[in-house]
């Protein structure tokens, strides 16, 4: 991996938790751990929280891997209206990795503090012919994200606030500690404010408040200050189904710990 001049060597320590380098190999290590070849020149960029890092229409030249932070994918509706497509999370693609000159059908903005992992379209078009691997990964890692973004979809037109934001949480753990939770406190930082989950659920914050309320009563889940805790997982995962393509493939032990990032109150 290449760095640009000025980029300090401390976000190289970070390419464990790339889900590619998990798999087969980091993007931008190549097959035998060694620099990609052509070299991709990645580089780090950090965003501070609320910052934009690229807008709905623009043409990226860049294409991200997500360091450390959450990011949120959002696309303008012609009314105006905001709609939350996605949440990014360390190790994830950001952008489309295979197409240079598009303009971008939604926005990202930065929910946290993030740093991010950029390499130029320009390079990876390069690279595309000499590695199949490298593409057959990036495509793969990009296939997942598409199945999730469908999954989003079909909770929207398919189930009643309550179930979507259930299912909204069980994912987010799930992508974060690669299992389902299991066990009566289990909990996890959500970076997340009501507007978030209003703008990905399409509801209004008076019914999310009433959702978040009967939750808690029910003794299913609750979140406060920032902290979503399962009272009761065996129920959420009854509510959702054990058939979401969120859900895990076999990865982690149910005795692995929550992961804890820092956050904003909900």
């Amino acid at each position: 991996m290449t760095v640009e001049p000025g980029i300090p060597n401390g976000a190289l320590d970070r390419c464990s938790i790339c889900r590619l380098e998990q798999e087969e190999g980091c993007v931008l290590r190549g097959e035998s751990g060694g620099r990609q070849q052509p070299p991709l020149r990645a580089a780090s960029r950090g965003f501070k929280a609320g910052a934009t890092i690229f807008r709905q229409g623009d043409i990226e030249s860049d294409a991200y891997i997500v360091l450390s932070g959450w990011v949120v994918l959002s696309k303008i509706l012609p009314d105006g209206m905001r709609h939350n497509i996605d949440f990014v999370l360390p190790g994830d693609l950001l952008a489309d990795w295979c197409l240079a000159d598009s303009r971008s059908g939604y926005a990202a903005e930065a929910i946290t503090d993030t740093e991010l992992c950029a390499i130029p379209k320009l390079r990876l078009a390069e690279a595309w012919p000499k590695s199949p691997p490298l593409f057959n990964r990036v495509a793969a890692s990009q296939a997942m994200q598409r199945a999730r973004l469908i999954e989003h979809q079909t909770l929207l037109a398919r189930r009643d606030a309550l179930d979507g934001l259930v299912a909204l949480v069980v994912s987010l753990f799930t992508r974060l500690n690669h299992r389902l939770p299991a066990r009566p406190g289990e909990h996890f930082a959500l970076p997340l404010t009501q507007t978030h989950l209003c703008d990905a659920l399409g509801v209004t914050n008076v019914h999310i408040s009433r959702v978040l309320r009967g939750l808690r009563q029910q003794g299913i889940l609750q979140i406060l200050d920032g902290m979503v805790e399962f009272l009761d997982p065996e129920a959420a995962l009854r509510i959702i189904g054990a058939n979401m393509s969120v859900m895990p493939s076999g990865k982690g032990r149910a005795d692995r710990p929550a992961t804890r990032i820092p956050s904003r109150t909900v």
